[in-house]
């Protein structure tokens, strides 16, 4: 038989290990949550440089197809969209949130797919001289993948509270944003002169 002061013992010891048990999962799980909190804000901070960077690229594309299509066009037009820089390799992927990582990954295919249309379209539809309307159809393209990387950096930035970037981006969105009708009227009128 037990006496009362060995129960006591007895007791005490396995309330006190359970407790500590329950702190250190308490404890562990904070840890693990602070950690995931951690690796989203530094890989979504070096996936929305990435993004503003390749924006920038597409507005640069679009300024330099402009002006070579102008009459004194001093610059090379663009008949793909810029390279858009490889994600690192130390993105722990698994702690962006699903939609945001999603939308991130599926870019390269969407920019592969826009290439791809701008070369079909310059095989098989364009009959401008200089192929002009391949660049006019290379200029939507990248005024459309540009807002996209934008928003995207954006909703990476706002999601995970990283501060907005050093790029002046109003007048990335503002160039790319005017820029759109004037390619969308090219459009149209391409299509009424073909039809």
């Amino acid at each position: 038989m037990v006496d009362s002061t060995t129960a006591l013992i007895i007791s005490t010891g396995v309330l006190s290990g359970a407790f500590s048990v329950i702190v250190n999962q308490v404890w562990d799980s904070s840890r693990t949550r602070d950690k995931k909190k951690s690796e989203a804000v530094y890989g979504s901070s070096r996936l929305a440089i990435i993004l503003e960077e390749f924006a920038l690229d597409c507005v640069r594309a679009v300024q330099d197809t402009r002006d070579a299509l102008s009459p004194h066009g001093p610059t090379t037009a663009h008949g793909t969209l810029p390279k858009l820089t490889e994600y690192p390799v130390g993105i722990t992927w698994e702690a962006i949130k699903p939609d945001l990582m999603n939308r991130v990954l599926s870019l390269p295919n969407q920019i592969s797919l826009s290439n791809g249309h701008i070369q079909t379209f310059n095989n098989y539809v364009d009959s401008s001289p200089n192929h002009e309307d391949t660049y006019y159809e290379c200029t939507f393209e990248c005024i459309m993948r540009g807002n996209q990387a934008l928003q995207l950096a954006d909703d990476l930035r706002r999601e995970y509270g990283i501060n907005q970037s050093s790029l002046d981006e109003h007048w990335v969105r503002e160039f790319l944003e005017e820029e759109y009708p004037a390619v969308e009227r090219r459009n149209a009128e391409r299509y009424e002169q073909s039809g």
